[in-house]
């Protein structure tokens, strides 16, 4: 008897996740008849969040009966591949990870995570926080070195290459050099998925642009109230779609671009190495390069 094989997606949020799982949930009739199942179980929305609660060292009870609801799904279609998709299992805790291997015991499993250079991370993850109203620490330097374990990507990996193997690992450099302008058609590819109608969708999670970030920093510094502040940045949202075209500015200072290429330089050579294809190991470690080639300021 043949294995059914289980793509776990992981994230890295800002990535194209939403993308990708607005593209299964609403293709889940034409991804059956290529063989792949999205499970309904554990889905808020389009995504199977309910998977992975932030901050759960372990499965819950309560969670365990989603995971047998899961197995039951998997068992029930004749799908031989299944795709999960949430970011949260990003930063699921190793003994949670250790957990999901044993409910998923007998089945081949495939990690898939898309990263990105982390100064664009770290700027796009920053402005997310901003947009919805998470304590982004009032600016972005400040963001970063309350956050920077978290976009370390051998970090974030290590549990699920010690629990399934580095094999398991699909890793691909989230670039538009690289991958085109449609994550959605790079994953299809990756996975194997064809004939999938992609046509034109509606952009699912608009990014604040950068140029507006001083401002939601100024509206929440004067205590708007929660209904005024939603108004503002739906209006700075339209704002960022409508101006999405235009090169956007950065946030990242130059010394502060040099601290985060310092601080990744060892891990994304680890990582690039172990996981990554030649282009995409060549781009995500040749910023450290080029900053290393940049002459020094003389005092």
């Amino acid at each position: 008897m043949i294995k059914k094989k289980i793509y776990i997606h992981i994230g890295f949020g800002k990535t194209g996740t939403s993308a990708i799982q607005s593209l299964f949930s609403n293709r889940r009739v034409a991804l059956l008849e290529q063989g792949f199942l999205y499970p309904e179980t554990g889905l808020q929305g389009d995504v199977h969040h309910a998977l992975a609660p932030l901050g759960a060292d372990t499965i819950s009870k309560s969670t365990r009966t989603l995971y047998d609801q899961l197995l039951k799904e998997m068992a029930d279609s004749k799908a031989d591949k299944v795709i999960i998709s949430t970011e949260h299992f990003t930063f699921v805790k190793p003994t949670y990870v250790e957990d999901i291997k044993s409910m998923l015991a007998g089945f081949e499993i495939k990690i898939v995570f898309y990263v990105r250079t982390q100064e664009s991370l770290i700027q796009s993850t920053f402005l997310q926080w901003q947009k919805v109203g998470d304590d982004y620490q009032g600016g972005v330097e400040l963001f970063f070195r309350k956050h920077k374990a978290g976009f370390d990507f051998m970090k974030r990996i290590a549990p699920w290459a010690n629990c399934f193997g580095e094999e398991s690992i699909i890793a691909r450099l989230y670039e538009r050099t690289l991958i085109g302008d449609d994550v959605c058609r790079d994953i299809a590819l990756v996975l194997g998925i064809e004939g999938l109608e992609f046509g034109v969708r509606k952009k699912e999670n608009i990014s604040l642009r950068p140029e507006f970030s001083a401002l939601v920093n100024l509206m929440d510094n004067t205590g708007v109230s929660r209904e005024d502040r939603t108004k503002i940045i739906n209006e700075l949202l339209r704002l960022s779609e409508y101006f999405d075209a235009t090169k956007k500015g950065s946030l990242i200072s130059s010394d502060l671009r040099k601290e985060i290429s310092n601080f990744y330089r060892k891990s994304n050579l680890e990582f690039a190495a172990k996981y990554l294809e030649p282009e995409h190991a060549e781009l995500l470690c040749s910023r450290n390069q080029s900053l290393d080639s940049q002459p020094q300021k003389s005092n």
